[in-house]
């Protein structure tokens, strides 16, 4: 599962509680260029697509791998869309603007009918309320669960979290307590310049990784703080850096939980010989197998030739990661101890998603620019392609994107 985007979501919500809207007129189509926002495949069968072509916004959904999709759009749409959610095969949502507010639509019967939602009741609804767009969440049972929201600013972040008890239906800002603090809130403050990071996995586990960005001056080591109890105690833990990196400096990126007990930590590590040229540019590992309270470094180190992004890995299991560098694509079976290249018939030059279900099943979209604008991103439609993997990535088999619009 990736860092950025993709929802771990179980819930279980009735569709008989919401009313019908009615949907685009049936059209079979093959082929029509779509710019793909996100792609998530839920298992090997179901699976959604945000797309835009120059009609507008689009809502596909597949049950059969990816060999059709159904439009299921919301009739009569804005196409100022801030975000899609999808985390089961049925449930969907989506996030938009229209008359100075955030509104958002919620289907739980894979887009056959939308019901306006207010997940955060009185919360306020302006045009800042991106309710669920621009990081991850988890739900760790069917009914509770927790999520993110993210205002950047003059290098400072601020994280609200929000938690529910229903099943995703209601939500309400989360109790924690920041270091330093002594006051519950749902807020985490940090700094967005210098390479650091936060992670919350519900209940009670934070991670507050910091980076030498900001002063530019490298300190051999990776510095953190963790709570194990919501916030109300911390400890500063540092963790060396590889001893031929010690001059390099530390970004941080988000831990990454997999359970209660499982986490990853990956640690970019750079040195620059001039404004464009890196020394070296690595990617670390660190390690938790008792919800965060030690950690230790995976052996295993990756070199790149040129700046790393953290979005290019998939984590499918606490042994399983994938990792894609320019045209290149990377994985390990073991938590990081080794990594291996995959020889592809694919230049992932021009890949912008990946996600791997398991160790062999996977997808990525390929995305080429056209020279149609949209006037809605300020920029050039992309021609996108979807491919599909059963062998780990080696050999990628393109699917066509068979648009089915639903009576």
């Amino acid at each position: 599962m990736k860092p950025k985007l993709i929802l771990c979501l179980a819930l279980v919500l009735s569709g008989g509680l919401f009313g019908c809207s009615t949907l685009h007129s049936p059209v079979a189509s093959t082929g029509i260029k779509n710019c793909i926002n996100k792609f998530q495949m839920i298992d090997a069968d179901n699976g959604w697509i945000w797309a835009d072509d120059t009609n507008g916004f689009h809502l596909l959904h597949t049950t059969n791998g990816g060999q059709a999709w159904a439009d299921v759009t919301p009739q009569s749409f804005t196409n100022r869309v801030w975000d899609c959610q999808f985390p089961k095969p049925q449930l969907a949502w989506i996030s938009f603007y229209e008359n100075n507010k955030t509104r958002l639509l919620l289907t739980t019967n894979a887009g056959k009918s939308w019901v306006a939602w207010s997940p955060l009741g009185d919360f306020p609804d302006d045009e800042h309320n991106f309710f669920l767009v621009t990081r991850d969440g988890r739900f760790i049972n069917d009914k509770d669960g927790l999520t993110v929201d993210i205002n950047v600013g003059l290098c400072q972040a601020t994280y609200d979290f929000f938690e529910t008890h229903d099943g995703g239906l209601n939500w309400k800002p989360a109790s924690i307590v920041q270091e330093g603090s002594n006051e519950p809130s749902s807020t985490i403050q940090i700094g967005d310049c210098d390479g650091s990071a936060v992670n919350y996995y519900p209940p009670k586990t934070i991670v507050i990784a910091n980076g030498d960005l900001a002063d530019e001056t490298p300190k051999g080591i990776v510095r953190f703080s963790v709570s194990t109890d919501a916030g109300k105690s911390w400890r500063g833990l540092t963790l060396p850096v590889p001893e031929k990196y010690r001059d390099g400096l530390v970004d941080s990126f988000s831990p990454y939980f997999f359970d209660d007990k499982s986490a990853v930590f990956p640690v970019r590590v750079c040195k620059l010989e001039t404004n464009t040229d890196f020394v070296f540019d690595t990617l670390v590992f660190y390690r938790t197998e008792d919800g965060g309270n030690t950690w230790s470094r995976a052996p295993g180190a990756l070199d790149f030739p040129g700046r790393y992004d953290v979005s290019d890995t998939d984590f499918v299991s606490p042994n399983i990661f994938f990792v894609r560098h320019g045209a290149d694509l990377y994985v390990t079976h073991d938590g990081a101890k080794t990594w291996q290249a995959i020889k592809s018939n694919v230049d992932f030059q021009d890949v912008t998603e990946m996600e791997f279900l398991d160790a062999t099943h996977g997808w990525i979209v390929n995305s080429k620019r056209d020279g149609i604008w949209s006037p809605d991103h300020g920029d050039f439609y992309s021609f996108t392609t979807l491919y599909k993997t059963s062998d780990g990535g080696k050999t990628w088999t393109e699917i066509p994107l068979k648009i089915l619009h639903e009576p």
